[in-house]
């Protein structure tokens, strides 16, 4: 993807994973899989041998762990937050 859309241009089930990558208390029952099908979407990725997720957005970078099991961890939902909100990509508030 070559220019970062924002949070209004993504579709109904992007912006559902969003909102609750940003929900408080911290959400327990995130699927990586649904993680995974939002950074594609909205980056550019390279897989790495070690199960890593090197994810680009315009000029944010970050590199996300797959986890073992089939929902992500708290610290894995903080570090999305630090990084869709770098990457602009905030739900609406309201």
């Amino acid at each position: 993807m070559d220019e970062v859309v924002g949070y209004r241009h993504l579709n109904h089930h992007q912006r559902e994973t969003v909102e609750r990558i940003f929900q408080h208390p911290i959400r327990h029952d995130i699927e990586w899989r649904e993680v995974e099908a939002l950074l594609e979407s909205i980056g550019t990725f390279e897989w790495s041998h070690d199960d890593r997720m090197h994810v680009s957005v315009g000029e944010v970078r970050h590199v996300f762990i797959r986890p073992k099991a089939k929902e992500i961890d708290a610290d894995s939902v903080v570090d999305l937050r630090h990084f869709l909100r770098a990457a602009g990509f905030v739900p609406d508030e309201g």
